[in-house]
Parts: structure tokens; C-alpha cells; sequence
């Protein structure tokens, strides 16, 4: 425990990258002139991915997923999971 691999062992700097990188794609790709289609794709991966790192993963996402709750859900939320199903 003298060296860093011991902090980079454990799942949470993961998670934490994976949050920060949703973030950074849904707020990047949300924007109006982007496909609407491209942040819930983006969000999805991350949660996917999540999923990978944690069983519970996917949860920190929730935030940024009920955030595009409002706009186009009936076909964002079957997109985003069939991202994070494939990730």
C-alpha cells in the first residue's frame, strides 16, 4: 500500500471517471445542433460501463438519466439502455 496501485486496484477512481466522461459526453453532445440521439447513446455507454466496474454503477448516472427524462423519453431511455446493454 506504500505505492499508488493500490488506490488504482479498487473500483471507485473508476466509477468516478466513467461519471465525470458521462458528464462531459451528455452535456457535450446535448446541445441543440447535436442528433438527439447522441447524449442518451453517450449516456448509456457510461452506464454500461458503470455496470462493468459495479453492480450498483449504474446508479450514479441517475442524475444525468432523469435529466433527459423530459425530452423525448419514449425514445431516448430504450436507446440509452440498449447502449448500455451492448457497452
Amino acid at each position: 500500500m506504500a505505492g499508488p496501485h493500490g488506490f488504482w486496484t479498487r473500483a471507485d477512481p473508476v466509477s468516478l471517471m466513467l461519471v465525470s466522461l458521462g458528464l462531459l459526453a451528455t452535456a457535450e453532445l446535448g446541445r441543440t445542433e447535436r442528433p438527439w440521439w447522441a447524449a442518451p447513446v453517450a449516456l448509456g455507454v457510461a452506464a454500461g460501463l458503470a455496470m462493468n466496474v459495479k453492480a450498483h454503477g449504474f446508479l450514479f448516472l441517475a442524475p444525468l438519466a432523469l435529466g433527459f427524462a423530459a425530452r423525448r423519453w419514449p425514445l431516448a431511455w430504450p436507446l440509452a439502455g440498449l447502449a448500455a446493454s451492448l457497452a
